[in-house]
């Protein structure tokens, strides 16, 4: 007689796994591009240190490093002039992109289902 063996561990590992790379594809492809052309422009340092940095279950995208260490204040001061680019940039381009995450996860889980 057949037998069907549900293997709940690696179908839920699997299902895991393609949602951290639908998020993390969205960071890449979504997220940092924006928020690098939203980046304020003197020298362009800080510009070049964006970043995404995926840790086991954790996906980072960020700015900043040494050679800037005045990233944060420009991201969050919104009193500063940015002739180019603007305050928030990481924030608004994550913010305005949100709403296309669920479809990155979502074409990563339909290749799991």
């Amino acid at each position: 007689m057949p037998k069907v063996v549900w293997r709940a561990d690696a179908i839920l590992r699997q299902v895991e796994e393609n949602a951290l790379n639908g998020a993390e594809e969205w960071a890449r492809a979504d997220v940092l591009p924006l928020s690098q052309e939203n980046c304020p422009v003197d020298s362009g340092t800080m510009r070049g240190t964006g970043s995404v940095v995926r840790e086991g279950k954790t996906i980072e995208i960020g700015f900043g490093g040494p050679s800037v260490p005045y990233t944060v204040r420009q991201h969050e001061d919104l009193t500063l002039d940015h002739p180019t680019g603007q305050a928030k940039w990481l924030e608004n381009a994550f913010n305005w992109r949100l709403p296309m995450l669920p479809e990155r996860v979502g074409d990563r889980l339909r290749k799991v289902l």
